[in-house]
């Protein structure tokens, strides 16, 4: 079963392209879309990233950073690995908009994380 789900989340989830010219907004709306779950954005010291900010300029930190390409087959810990090495930011990927326990696990990929998200 878990090899067909694999199958099945290469192909069903459309998988999209994250730009340093993406805002906080759009990038969280298309991670929901796409893979049913929430992406949350850390600036530091504020929190959050505000939703108007786009990644280029979380942090202060000025990026040159190529795109990339997030799949469903990914854990959560790639999806943060990807981001942290591509812009330098935080990112953590959730069941829920908000509460930290609805985290999902790093060792879990974003197709599993939906299914199990389905069953609650």
């Amino acid at each position: 079963m878990k090899i067909l789900n694999n199958l099945l989340d290469s192909f069903k989830a459309a998988d999209f392209e994250v730009s340093e010219k993406m805002s906080v907004k759009e990038l969280q709306e298309k991670f929901t879309k796409n893979f049913g779950l929430h992406l949350r954005i850390y600036e530091v010291g504020t929190g959050f990233a505000p939703p108007t900010k786009y990644l280029s300029n979380i942090n202060g930190v000025k990026t040159n950073a190529e795109g990339f390409t997030i799949k469903a087959t990914w854990t959560a810990k790639e999806v943060q690995e990807k981001f942290k090495e591509a812009y330098n930011l935080k990112v953590r990927v959730a069941f829920e908009k908000e509460g930290d326990k609805e985290l999902v696990p790093d060792i879990t990929k974003l197709g599993d994380a939906k299914r199990i998200k389905n069953l609650k």
